[in-house]
């Protein structure tokens, strides 16, 4: 029995193309399925042949599917008989390419069942390569395949969401800048980030996303890394600028939502310049704003080309913990263990 990718009790996480109603496309990092059945196992149909996800059963790490072009069906088997939710986590970011899930394959004996109620808290996450956990799992500098380290359910926004039983949008691309990218050899890129923010699909303009589909109650920026890191650097007065236009667009979608604007420590450069930004904004009434300024990542223990591993993850998770739970009052993950343990009636099919 084939269970179609448009059907209620399927959840979406992250930024998901559903126009067709026989496929979801999706490919934005941290983009998430969650499916409840009772049973003993269950497939779960996705093209993909270049992404990783984070496999989880009941809130456990199950495995990590590395997804070929040769396979289409994926399985959880040699399950217990009962009650489980499946989570399928994408680790990597748009430019491993477009994952199309085709739906769950429900084996005889398994029946589909409501899922856990999804979080009413959202925290959305807008950044570079950092943010899209590029690197984190690697052991070092030099990595010979990259695909294997990235993993954006280890950085900072998804730990952030797990603490806070929040659900969690990461739009993040690595080497794009607020105004110039990586490397660029001038000051203004073409490309930067924000161009890319109003799609469904990371990379692919042709489909708008919905803005009022979903809605954070806290948006993160950490853009500025590559647009100072090499030269030649941004003018200070354009980056400002644009990162209050920036600002003002995120408002303009989200009129209630905290916004938290990172400047690094070890790049004062940067950090002015949003510091800059952030101050100009407050003064004329965006008062739902803080600055906030993070410690340097251990440079002598970085993850592949130069990356925050998952411990200073961990550290930045750590370090805008209490901002978000005095500025949204929330208690750390007071529904965790309720959402896992969700009894439902199961659908029979």
């Amino acid at each position: 029995m084939i269970i179609h990718p448009n059907h209620p009790w399927i959840q979406y996480s992250g930024r998901v193309d559903v126009s067709d109603q026989m496929t979801a496309r999706f490919d934005w990092p941290l983009t998430g399925v969650t499916a409840a059945f009772e049973g003993k196992g269950i497939g779960f149909l996705l093209e993909d042949g270049k992404n990783n996800y984070d496999v989880y059963v009941d809130g456990q790490l199950f495995g990590v599917w590395v997804t070929s072009s040769a396979i289409e069906e994926y399985e959880v088997t040699g399950l217990k008989r009962g009650r489980h939710v499946l989570q399928v986590i994408k680790r990597t970011e748009s430019s491993w390419g477009t994952a199309i899930f085709k739906g769950l394959v429900l084996p005889k004996g398994t029946v589909l069942a409501e899922p856990p109620n999804p979080s009413e808290r959202r925290i959305e996450i807008i950044g570079d390569s950092i943010s899209a956990g590029y690197g984190n799992e690697g052991s070092n500098f030099l990595c010979a395949d990259l695909r294997p380290f990235q993993n954006a359910n280890q950085a900072y926004g998804a730990m952030l969401a797990r603490r806070f039983a929040a659900d969690c949008h990461v739009e993040a691309i690595s080497g794009k800048g607020l105004v110039r990218n990586w490397g660029d050899f001038k000051k203004v890129s073409p490309d930067p980030m924000p161009i890319y923010l109003s799609n469904t699909l990371g990379l692919y303009p042709g489909v708008p996303w919905n803005f009022n589909s979903w809605i954070p109650d806290v948006v993160i920026l950490f853009l500025g890394t590559n647009d100072f890191s090499t030269n030649p650097k941004p003018d200070p007065d354009f980056f400002v600028l644009a990162y209050e236009k920036l600002i003002q667009k995120i408002r303009g979608h989200y009129p209630k939502a905290w916004i938290l604007c990172l400047g690094r420590k070890d790049m004062p450069d940067m950090a002015s310049a949003v510091w800059d930004a952030v101050h100009r904004e407050k003064k004329i009434g965006n008062i739902r704003l803080r600055y906030i300024s993070i410690q340097p990542f251990n440079a002598a223990d970085m993850g592949c080309d130069g990356h925050p591993k998952v411990a200073d993850h961990k550290r930045l998770a750590d370090h805008l913990t209490p901002f978000i739970a005095r500025l949204l009052k929330w208690r750390k993950a007071p529904a965790l263990s309720r959402r896992h343990s969700s009894k439902k009636t199961p659908l029979k099919v």
